[in-house]
């Protein structure tokens, strides 16, 4: 079985990894788009990807660690020269300050060793050993370092669209262009000077084997120079492809990919290109091979795809229960819950997401929401009007009567037998129906005229409830109604104005209130039922809502971010999520297990409310020989064996904590010499859930976390 590590990596200053706030749960390793892959060494693998993304491998991609960078940069290339020395590059989120980061360690911390504060992206670093390189992209210069990369300086302007940069040996390199009006560049003396190639246009990528013999790709085709790029004679061509990366592992073996997801493979020289099977029919990004067989491809959507017999067939990696966007979620307890969304999709876990299966719905249309009273009764409506019910925990779902053929998208158990169902789309009239019998009769309600885009509805006891309803794009307008008799009368208590859209609705209880808006980056809070609102600064375009008391509360961004905020949505600060993707739907079981969802299945979870597992007081650098290893087995029942390596004699602490940072138990508390340790924990005592284990010495920390499951 596969293994996934998740580690938190600090930029700005070299300090220690943690583990992750939040982590994937579907698809695995991770859901976020690749740019960049490279073979270190037999067994050594990183991969570069969207909102942070470093993926690494110590056996050959048989298991991934993954690595989040806080700053959530995307990072486009990556290159190590070897296990130990690395850089990557790429652009900021959001149109943020592009960065060129530098490890000395493989990968454990990263420091920022330059920053272009104008917008654009670095695309592409290389370096020639461990102190010459250079680095380019769109909006930059081409840099040149000479000392590892702590001092960067330009040595070209001429193009300012420069997709990648190819090096030969630390003379001859060229760097690729996309652009039809512009030649690529090329130089045979390190870069001081650098010379138009008007021969070559319309180029992504190169690969040369030597002065001479080359190939490049690019828009619509593939070709090959002998001549050192004199002229260039076009091998294969296919209109509207853009060959995005090429790898030749000799003179006669080598692969493509293109933006459109094609795979192309050659075993003589190019002569004849030979189109291979793509599993997730998504664009690639990258490929790379360390022998003829061996080789992985990289790119869109988390596409992540080995093979071990050249190409003949590829096996997508990416493990997705589904890849379907996902809407409504709901948890009873901390370890049971279902989520619903696109194509009938219903999904189940009984251990707080570690596992998700499937569930047959019986439907094909999408579903909105989903909610549960108890472990065997639950409700999922959706698209043309479905309302489906289960009795036995979802194992079967029936379609029950629904009295509409309207799209349902949100349904309220809140006051079992009594509950509601709201639905409508984004130009007919919204509508509401109610059921005081468990859901067996559904009746429209009259008492209240609702306009389109009715799509939220919560009650906080059996006479007070909320709808927020409207289509800003029609009417302009959109309403908060609420109910203090159990749905007889509505009124409405807040309307939008022209700078404020409601994205997303939560109540806590019958007087907190909370509602985000969009393009004016607003929180509205309410702690007397809604007659007086309060306005905050939102951090981002908030999606979805939750909060567990009136102060604690998490926002999902359209960008994949989530904020959490300690003092009723005043403030906000940003939490490590890993997705790119939009959040569409946040779900608390308490202040500590959360999930978020949204698009192509995207699942990532925390059991410690988001917050970062790290001592502060120890945020100082970690050597390499500063060591602590992931616990075997894991997960365990009851034993388990922890192995730390330390570099010099010190006084060490190994101590086991719980997900809110409680000292469970000390294993070792002494002074010990420099060497390898092997110690067991005996988890006999303790329930089953997730522990952290920790190895403290005067200098240095270093944290991991365990799974004990009984």
């Amino acid at each position: 079985m596969k293994k996934i590590f998740y580690i938190l990596s600090y930029l700005l200053i070299p300090i220690t990894t943690a583990n992750a706030q939040w982590e994937w749960q579907n698809p695995t390793p991770q859901g976020n788009s690749f740019n960049s892959v490279q073979y270190i060494d037999e067994n050594l693998i990183w991969m570069s990807g969207n909102s942070g993304t470093l993926l690494k491998s110590t056996d050959s991609g048989e298991n991934w660690e993954v690595i989040m960078l806080q700053d959530r940069m995307y990072v486009r290339d990556i290159f190590f020269i070897n296990e130990s020395t690395g850089w990557i590059c790429g652009s900021g989120e959001n149109s943020g300050p592009s960065h060129i980061l530098g490890t000395s360690n493989g990968g454990m911390t990263w420091k920022i060793q330059h920053t272009q504060k104008q917008g654009g992206s670095f695309n592409s670093i290389v370096f020639a050993n461990a102190n010459n390189g250079w680095a380019a992209g769109t909006f930059t210069d081409i840099l040149y370092t000479t000392d590892a990369g702590q001092n960067w300086v330009i040595q070209d302007s001429t193009l300012t669209n420069i997709l990648s940069i190819f090096l030969l040996d630390s003379l001859r390199l060229w760097a690729a262009t996309s652009s039809s009006s512009s030649p690529t560049l090329k130089t045979s003396d390190g870069g001081i000077h650098w010379i138009p190639d008007s021969t070559a246009m319309w180029t992504m990528d190169y690969h040369f084997l030597d002065t001479l013999v080359g190939w490049a790709s690019g828009w619509h085709s593939i070709s090959k120079t002998t001549d050192g790029g004199k002229s260039w004679e076009e091998q294969y061509y296919r209109l509207q492809e853009r060959w995005v990366d090429i790898f030749m592992l000799d003179e006669n073996y080598g692969w493509a990919v293109s933006g459109l997801g094609l795979i192309v493979a050659t075993s003589n020289g190019g002569e004849k290109w030979i189109e291979q099977s793509n599993p997730a029919t998504l664009g690639l990004t990258s490929i790379e091979f360390k022998d003829s067989l061996t080789g992985i491809t990289v790119g869109d959507f988390a596409s992540l795809l080995q093979t071990t017999d050249g190409g003949s067939s590829w096996q997508n990696n990416t493990q997705f229960v589904t890849g379907e966007r996902l809407f409504g979620i709901f948890f009873i307890n901390e370890n049971q819950g279902w989520i619903a969304g696109d194509n009938g999709t219903i999904l189940i876990t009984t251990n707080s997401g570690e596992k998700w299966e499937q569930q047959i719905s019986g439907v094909t249309s999408w579903l909105g929401s989903i909610i549960f009273i108890n472990d065997l009764e639950g409700w999922a409506v959706g698209d043309d009007g479905n309302i489906l019910k289960t009795t036995n925990g979802g194992i079967s779902w029936n379609t029950t009567s629904s009295p509409t053929t309207l799209p349902l998208n949100d349904i309220d158990f809140s006051n079992y037998p009594d509950g509601w169902i709201i639905g409508g789309d984004v130009l007919t009239p919204g509508q509401l129906f109610k059921t005081t019998n468990g859901g067996n009769f559904w009746d429209k309600v009259t008492s209240i005229s609702l306009p389109a885009g009715a799509y939220d509805i919560q009650f906080t006891n059996s006479e007070i409830g909320w709808i927020m309803a409207g289509n800003p794009s029609i009417s302009g307008l959109q309403q908060l109604y609420r109910t203090t008799d159990n749905g007889n009368t509505w009124e409405i208590v807040l309307s939008n104005n022209s700078d404020t859209t409601f994205q997303a609705m939560y109540f806590l209880d019958d007087s907190n209130g909370w509602l985000s808006t969009f393009p004016a980056l607003k929180i509205f809070h309410t702690n007397d039922g809604g007659s007086i609102w309060e306005r905050f600064e939102a951090p981002s375009v908030l999606r979805s809502i939750y909060f567990t008391d009136s102060l604690k509360g998490w926002g999902g961004a359209t960008t994949g971010e989530i904020y959490s905020t300690t003092d009723g949505g005043r403030n906000w600060k940003a939490q490590n999520s890993p997705m790119e993707n939009p959040i569409d739907k946040l779900f608390f079981y308490g202040d500590n297990y959360g999930w978020a969802i949204g698009y192509l299945g995207n699942i990532i979870h925390t059991s410690n409310g988001g917050v970062s597992f790290v001592d502060n007081k120890l945020v100082i650098n970690n050597p390499d020989n500063f060591i602590l290893y992931q616990n075997y087995p894991n997960p365990f029942n009851p034993l388990t064996k922890i192995i730390f390596k330390i570099s010099k004699a010190s006084m060490i602490t190994l101590s086991v904590y719980d997900i809110l940072g409680r000292e469970l138990k000390v294993l070792v508390n002494e002074y010990k010499t420099a060497g390898k340790y092997e110690t067991e924990f005996d988890g006999s005592k303790f329930s089953s859930g997730i522990y952290y284990y920790s190895v403290k010495s005067k200098d240095y920390v270093r944290t991991k976390k365990m799974v004990l499951i009984k």
